[in-house]
């Protein structure tokens, strides 16, 4: 039986990054079992030796860096500085491994952000050393997406391009949660469909915890007080100023800005489950979780008919992309918009509106935010 090993992305608290640093492995695990195959999880290669190998059962290894729980820089997904004390002690982690005897021929390594300098180190040894492995990567973003930090912040892309479509090369298979990401990672980075061969694949992501984190935090609607919530970071792309001045207009209404009140994660999920809606106006997303989250706990996600927001979220929480693509649009469209918000609030505790929400959690949850392909791929079953 072959081992999987988890390069993870930092767990930091605010993010989803430390509920996937314990929940992935397990989720994995249950995988399989569910498929007939015993597996056992060890959260720390220092605890992985010859003797788990030749028990028979699948394996699954986390590979944790340096750092501990760190938090992100302002408006970021984590933090520029110290991802890369954690990614580079994940790959001296997993060299040791491969120095020792533990990495075999068929192992398979899974790097959940493929935003990972390691990937090339890995693809040098699988290629050069008498062992070899497969890597699988999940996608989030990068400087191919105008609109992402890195897209932003990088200026001369040649390198930034360059070295993504090397990561993509180098991965034996890429994961993408949507057609839309998928397809602004190809066009942009001119990677052709018929050179693809098996290199990329869709599945969702590996959020299948996220039923049960929310479920106790969920009123009933007849409960809950006229909340309407931001739930993104604060960050250009996400255009915090429309909200503000939808907040201004309604005033009839509650508007929050959860980055804006320290929340701790279960805090969090607990006003979810007190809103009766989530605005998006972002102008970046290759997956909405921020308004999935919302959804399970029973809100409505009203975003914007553009990004992966148009394939996940069905017609009635979605608005006209052009009302929101920036501020001078959003200033023409305000009212066609104001009269939205106000009608899908006056529906909210509607028998239909209750089932049309729950229809559009159970997309998500069938397509979106459950990780089957991945898992089926890694354990081979």
């Amino acid at each position: 039986m072959h081992t999987i090993w988890i390069l993870s992305l930092e767990p930091i608290e605010t993010r989803y990054t430390a509920q996937w640093f314990a929940g992935v492995p397990r989720q994995i695990a249950a995988h399989a079992e569910a498929n007939g195959i015993v597996a056992q999880v060890h959260m720390d290669p220092m605890g992985f030796g010859q003797e788990a190998i030749d028990s028979g059962m699948l394996n699954i290894v986390n590979v944790p860096g340096d750092g501990g729980t760190q938090r992100a820089s302002a408006g970021a997904f984590l933090n520029f500085a110290t991802t890369n004390l954690w990614k580079n002690q994940q790959v001296n982690r997993f060299i040791g491994m491969v120095e020792a005897g533990l990495v075999r021929d068929g192992d398979k390594v899974l790097v959940t952000d493929a935003w990972h300098p390691g990937i090339l180190q890995l693809a040098y040894m699988r290629n050069l050393l008498d062992v070899s492995w497969e890597i699988s990567a999940i996608w989030h973003a990068g400087s191919y997406d105008p609109w992402d930090f890195l897209g932003r912040a990088i200026t001369d892309k040649r390198w930034s391009y360059a070295t993504e479509r090397a990561m993509f090369w180098a991965i034996d298979r890429n994961f993408f949660t949507t057609s839309f990401h998928w397809g602004l990672f190809s066009r942009v980075l001119k990677i052709d469909d018929d050179e693809m061969g098996d290199h990329a694949a869709y599945s969702g992501y590996p959020n299948e915890y996220l039923w049960d984190e929310l479920a106790p935090h969920r009123l009933p609607p007849e409960q809950r007080p006229n909340l309407i919530l931001f739930p993104h970071r604060l960050a250009p792309e996400k255009q915090l100023d429309i909200f503000k001045d939808l907040a201004a207009t309604l005033p009839q209404y509650e508007w929050v800005v959860c980055q804006e009140q320290a929340l701790s994660k279960l805090q969090y999920h607990a006003l979810l489950g007190q809103a009766k809606m989530s605005f998006s106006a972002a102008l970046q997303e290759t997956l909405g979780i921020a308004q999935a989250e919302a959804t399970i706990a029973g809100a409505m996600p009203l975003s914007p008919r553009r990004l992966a927001y148009n394939e996940q979220y069905s017609a009635p929480f979605l608005y006209p992309s052009d009302w929101t693509a920036n501020w001078e649009a959003y200033r023409a469209n305000k009212d066609f918009l104001v009269s939205y918000i106000r009608t899908l609030m006056d529906d909210y505790d509607t028998p239909r509106m209750q089932a049309e929400i729950a229809r559009q959690e159970q997309a998500l949850k069938a397509r979106y935010l459950t990780a089957t392909p991945l898992y089926q791929h890694l354990v081979g079953a």
